[in-house]
């Protein structure tokens, strides 16, 4: 999958351009690895957060910093 001009990503997608698995994309979000957007129970990754992992411009936060939701 390419990244397309969505501006955000669902969890399965996420994972499927990262290459890991939809289980380790929910654990990461829920230690607070990747910064996310919650809508209800949905939770979607802006594009911007797609593209710096990509490229390694996005550094994991420090252990015990947890809940890093997008404002």
């Amino acid at each position: 999958m390419l990244l397309s001009n969505k501006k955000t990503y669902t969890v399965d997608e996420f994972a499927h351009i990262l290459g890991i698995g939809r289980g380790t994309a929910y654990g990461a979000i829920k230690r607070g690895e990747i910064p996310h957007i919650r809508v209800g129970r949905r939770i979607v990754i802006p594009l911007q957060i797609v593209e710096n992992l990509l490229a390694g411009r996005y550094n994991l936060p420090e252990p015990g910093r947890e809940g890093k939701e997008v404002n």
